[in-house]
């Protein structure tokens, strides 16, 4: 029972190696699809609503201190994530998130930029 629940930790988190990880500790092809797909769509929905509560939060208390912004500094995983956004919208999100990014990541994201539109859970849960 507690490999099962690690085993969904990492699916909800690194979805990309939950798989491989899954069938080395023995469990079969079904077990691991299930195990994995139920660890993803539980770390997008958390992560998701965690992200908008969080990003919800951060813009009530940045209204009451704003400044003068500084100019940003961009990476290169930055960077990805602008030209996703801006050339693929939700869809690119979706596609990058189990594989280069990471379902915490992305849920956030897609809870900071697509947060008004109405389908952006279930895209993001079709990616797992």
């Amino acid at each position: 029972m507690v490999e099962i629940l690690v085993l969904l930790s990492i699916s909800a988190t690194k979805f990309f190696f939950a798989p491989g990880i899954s069938i080395s500790r023995g469990y079969g092809t079904f077990e691991t699809l299930l195990i994995t797909t139920a660890g993803g769509t539980l770390g997008v929905i958390l992560f998701y609503y965690f992200g908008e509560f969080i990003f919800s939060q951060y813009d009530r208390l940045a209204r009451k201190f704003r400044k003068k912004r500084e100019p940003k500094t961009f990476s290169k995983k930055n960077k990805l994530i602008v030209k996703v956004k801006s050339k693929w919208g939700l869809y690119g999100l979706a596609i990058i998130t189990p594989v280069f990014l990471s379902i915490p990541l992305g849920a956030v994201i897609a809870a900071r930029f697509f947060n008004t539109q109405r389908n952006t859970i279930p895209i993001l849960l079709l990616s797992v």
